[in-house]
């Protein structure tokens, strides 16, 4: 008995060396090695030989080779600018423009880099709006002790760079006038730093020497005709095709100039296309003359409406890189009352040349002026015009005002007011004298 058991041991023991299909062999409960069959057909010189047991095969971890640039992001950042956009993306001041706290929508910075890796990499960067108090700008939805975040793909290389949208506020500026730092992290490491200083006001308008816009007033067309007169009521539901009609005073003499528009909705977007120039709604190539003149420029909108919602937009006209004119526009929605007027004879806005209050200024010769004004109430006054000025024309939405020369030897000042609907705008009158 002892001999027999010692003989299946060293056969099994011989047999240990040979591979065997999965199945035949199992481990006993005592550890002594028993065999059981597959089936119960006996092996036969025909059966197939048995295949050798797969063997398991431990990875190692695939090792990053570029792991020793991972704490930086796999970067190393060359320079930052910034641009002014809007809710969209769309550029409203390009890269290294000067900003202001009126324009500024959404302060996004531009990265330029040399990418450390051998192939594309992606990460998390995050970054810091940091005020003039260091403290740093966070909103409700901001990563803990960072303004916002961003996952980029970082490419190898030189000469890389990464647009990382807009840190700011949708319905208007959130920025006071100052200077920013703006930080770039990752991973806890601070990889770059930059200032940027936003101005106060608004972008300045510059007095060209080709020529001075008085004012602009609006319609509207369609299907070629107007459908709004200029400087009629602006309703939702009738605006199409936004048209210009600009008065201006040439100083060059007859020639073509290159105007560029900019046109806002009440919440800060830039309107454009994908024809559009970056930054501007369009670019217009129009023929001015010498002296008083008007220009009317072809609209800019969509046949089914619906481009321009209720509330005050705003329009500028560029010339040359300078801003030579802004004025605003108001949509509305149409009601009952008297034509032209909101249902309560109330009016919701007024402003003259865009403003709800501002100062013209005469030299010693006097002079004519034209002043558009903006209102949905259905009728409008002039009040208190100064005794040295005169009210020489009247239309539906703009007024002339003639000035005489000044030749008491001394400065004078005085003012008048436009009334609509409960509103009112005061305008103050400054002339020299001879």
């Amino acid at each position: 008995m002892s001999t027999k058991r010692t003989f299946i041991v060293l056969c099994l023991c011989v047999a240990a060396t040979t591979a065997y299909p999965q199945g035949i062999l199992e481990k006993a409960d005592k550890g002594v090695i028993v065999t059981r069959p597959i089936n119960k057909t006996k092996k036969t010189a025909s059966n197939k030989p048995a295949q050798p047991r797969p063997k398991t095969v431990r990875q190692k971890p695939k090792q990053d080779p570029d792991a020793r640039y991972a704490s930086k992001a796999y970067m190393e950042i060359t320079g930052m600018s910034f641009a002014n956009t809007d809710y969209m993306g769309n550029i409203i001041d390009d890269y290294g423009a000067k900003l202001y706290t009126e324009d500024l929508r959404y302060l996004s910075p531009k990265i330029f880099y040399q990418g450390l890796a051998s192939e594309e990499k992606d990460v998390t960067l995050y970054f810091k709006v940091i005020k003039e108090n260091w403290e740093v700008d966070q909103s409700p939805n901001s990563p803990d002790g960072y303004s916002f975040s961003r996952d980029v793909t970082v490419s190898p290389g030189v000469g890389q760079s990464l647009s990382l949208g807009g840190w700011g506020a949708r319905g208007g500026s959130s920025f006071n006038p100052g200077q920013y730092t703006v930080e770039v992290w990752h991973k806890g490491n601070k990889l770059y730093e930059k200032s940027v200083r936003v101005n106060p006001g608004s972008a300045p308008v510059v007095t060209s020497k080709l020529l001075t816009v008085s004012g602009i007033m609006f319609g509207s067309s369609c299907d070629g005709k107007m459908n709004i007169d200029y400087g009629g009521t602006l309703y939702e539901d009738d605006v199409k095709y936004l048209k210009p009609k600009i008065s201006y005073t040439g100083h060059a003499g007859y020639r073509n100039v290159t105007l560029y528009e900019r046109i806002f909705t009440p919440a800060g977007s830039l309107l454009c296309n994908s024809t559009s120039p970056k930054g501007f709604t369009r670019k217009i190539v129009a023929t001015v003359s010498a002296s008083d003149n008007a220009l009317t420029l072809d609209g800019y909108g969509s046949a089914k409406g619906g481009i321009y919602p209720v509330g005050e937009g705003k329009y500028e006209l560029w010339l040359d890189g300078d801003k030579i004119y802004q004025t605003t526009f108001n949509v509305v929605k149409k009601g009952g009352g008297s034509p032209g007027g909101t249902p309560s004879g109330k009016a919701t806005y007024l402003t003259v040349e865009g403003k709800t209050a501002l100062t013209v200024n005469f030299g010693p010769a006097g002079g004519t002026i034209e002043l558009f004004l903006n209102t949905d109430a259905g009728t409008w006054e002039t009040w208190g015009v100064p005794k040295w000025c005169e009210l020489v024309g009247k239309t539906a939405r703009s007024f002339t005002i003639k000035c005489a020369p000044n030749t008491t030897g001394i400065a004078r000042t005085d003012y008048m007011k436009v009334k609509a609907g409960g509103k009112e705008v005061r305008i103050d009158f400054e002339q020299e004298s001879y």
